[in-house]
């Protein structure tokens, strides 16, 4: 899976060549986040992120460039 996510990465920073591209991208991502976190259940039952702000949350307020800079770092989160 971690493979798929590089070459996403990788396909994503060559196809990606203009501003609405994009912000059409990271919509989607950002979308993909969300549904994964949900499916996940974020934190488990009665338990709380112990994070000061959880990755959903990172990435739903990253900016353009943030965003680019994870996926050029292969997703570590730092």
């Amino acid at each position: 899976m971690l493979e798929a996510l590089d070459r996403l990465r990788d396909g994503i920073t060559t196809a990606v060549t203009d501003d609405a591209d994009r912000a059409d991208v990271l919509h989607r991502l950002r979308a993909l986040v969300d549904e994964l976190d949900a499916a996940a259940g974020a934190t488990e039952a009665g338990e709380q992120d112990s994070s000061p702000e959880s990755v959903s949350d990172r990435l739903q307020s990253a900016s353009d460039d943030e965003l680019f800079e994870l996926f050029d770092s292969d997703f570590r989160l730092t």
